[in-house]
Protein backbone atom coordinates (compact mmCIF):
# COMPACT_ATOMS: atom_id res chain seq x y z
CA UNK A 1 0.00 0.00 0.00
CA UNK A 2 1.66 3.09 -1.23
CA UNK A 3 1.33 6.33 0.97
CA UNK A 4 -1.08 8.03 -0.63
CA UNK A 5 -3.14 5.05 -0.70
CA UNK A 6 -2.67 5.24 3.03
CA UNK A 7 -3.29 9.05 3.66
CA UNK A 8 -6.54 8.58 1.50
CA UNK A 9 -7.40 5.32 3.80
CA UNK A 10 -6.98 7.41 6.74
CA UNK A 11 -9.24 10.61 5.34
CA UNK A 12 -11.96 8.27 4.59
CA UNK A 13 -11.65 7.03 8.58
CA UNK A 14 -11.88 10.03 9.88
CA UNK A 15 -14.85 11.62 7.76
CA UNK A 16 -16.58 8.47 8.98
CA UNK A 17 -15.97 9.36 12.58
CA UNK A 18 -16.65 13.26 11.77
CA UNK A 19 -20.31 11.83 10.84
CA UNK A 20 -20.44 10.06 13.70
CA UNK A 21 -19.28 12.40 16.44
CA UNK A 22 -21.81 14.81 14.60
CA UNK A 23 -24.34 12.80 14.83
CA UNK A 24 -24.33 12.21 18.68
CA UNK A 25 -23.52 15.58 19.37
CA UNK A 26 -27.06 16.16 17.73
CA UNK A 27 -28.84 13.37 19.71
CA UNK A 28 -27.25 15.22 23.14
CA UNK A 29 -28.16 18.77 22.46
CA UNK A 30 -31.84 17.33 21.63
CA UNK A 31 -31.46 16.07 25.54
CA UNK A 32 -29.70 19.15 26.12
CA UNK A 33 -26.50 17.70 27.60
CA UNK A 34 -23.12 19.58 27.06
CA UNK A 35 -19.91 17.70 27.94
CA UNK A 36 -16.44 18.47 27.19
CA UNK A 37 -16.86 21.84 26.17
CA UNK A 38 -13.30 22.59 27.58
CA UNK A 39 -11.65 19.69 25.04
CA UNK A 40 -14.34 20.51 22.18
CA UNK A 41 -13.20 24.43 22.22
CA UNK A 42 -9.20 23.47 22.78
CA UNK A 43 -9.62 20.89 19.51
CA UNK A 44 -11.55 23.82 17.63
CA UNK A 45 -8.77 25.79 18.34
CA UNK A 46 -6.06 23.67 17.19
CA UNK A 47 -8.21 23.21 14.26
CA UNK A 48 -8.63 26.82 13.51
CA UNK A 49 -5.06 26.81 14.22
CA UNK A 50 -3.67 24.38 11.48
CA UNK A 51 -6.52 25.42 8.80
CA UNK A 52 -5.07 28.86 9.35
CA UNK A 53 -8.14 30.45 10.30
CA UNK A 54 -6.36 33.45 11.32
CA UNK A 55 -5.81 34.31 7.37
CA UNK A 56 -10.06 33.43 6.44
CA UNK A 57 -12.20 36.40 5.55
CA UNK A 58 -14.99 34.10 7.80
CA UNK A 59 -14.85 32.20 10.65
CA UNK A 60 -15.04 28.51 10.89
Amino acid sequence: MSNLQIIEALTDIVSKQNEIIHTQAEALAQVGAVCAEEQIASVDGQIGRLLGADELPFSL
